[in-house]
């Protein structure tokens, strides 16, 4: 059974569940543009955006690892002082047949550098960053360096804004096409769309035997994906900034 948005009271509700309940009562943006502009003033220059792909299956990727256990696979890195301006792009894709989770962290470290706002889309990012620095304990003092400035623009999102159109949800795929129109439907015409399709691929490419060009395709489709998604946290910055206006 379900039961309009419209027909309930908002005695009860959180602050969250508040702005989302007047944003359907009013048809549009609830927008809370002092508190979003303060949280975004919170960040630092550089902006690094920064998004993990990853791998997990019944089937080890290889030794070492649990059936259903995580791996970091890949990440995709957007550098920018001004979010007006052009913006530097860096990804890593591990090879699919060794472990090469400590060269990928090492090449992100030096790739964030020591100075700017990590920014994320939720606590995936950190929690498979904290996972790799137990893997790595002399890796521990630089991973949580970089923890200390994720910046999660999930969080400014729930906390600051909604629309009828997220209906509830503060999930990228969906808050994303609202906030930033230019976006409906640009993953759909990937060769993958979502996380699900992006491990699928690195576990076929793990198993090895696959000609030269159907390798190179598969490998670029997944790149081309992870950089989507951080090319989409900054054109997200961006409109959130003016939304703060």
């Amino acid at each position: 059974q379900s039961l309009e948005v419209r027909g309930i009271d908002s005695d009860g509700l959180t602050a969250p569940q508040v702005r989302h309940w007047r944003s359907v009562q009013d048809g549009g943006w609830v927008v809370d543009k002092k508190g979003l502009a303060k949280d975004l003033g919170k960040m630092s220059k550089p902006y690094l955006y920064l998004d993990f792909e990853s791998c997990s299956g019944v089937r080890p990727l290889f030794r070492g690892v649990r059936p259903y256990q995580t791996v970091v696979t890949q990440y995709s890195l957007h550098i920018c002082d001004d979010i007006e301006g052009e913006a530097a792009h860096v990804d890593y894709l591990a090879e699919g047949g060794r472990d090469c989770r400590r060269e990928l962290l090492e090449r992100l470290l030096g790739d964030l550098g020591e100075e700017g706002s990590v920014v994320v889309y939720s606590s995936y990012e950190m929690t498979q960053l904290n996972a790799l620095a137990k893997l790595y304990p002399d890796l521990l003092p630089a991973v949580e360096s970089v923890v200390s400035r994720l910046f999660d623009l999930e969080k400014v999102i729930k906390a600051h804004v909604s629309h009828p159109l997220f209906r509830g949800r503060s999930s990228l795929k969906v808050t994303l096409p609202v906030i930033v129109p230019e976006y409906e439907g640009k993953y759909a015409g990937m060769a993958v769309s979502d996380g699900g399709q992006a491990s699928a691929r690195f576990s076929t490419i793990s198993q090895g035997g696959l000609p030269e060009d159907e390798l190179a395709r598969l490998r670029q489709e997944l790149l081309d994906y992870c950089e989507l998604d951080t090319l989409a946290m900054l054109e997200l910055h961006r409109a959130l900034a003016a939304l703060a206006k």
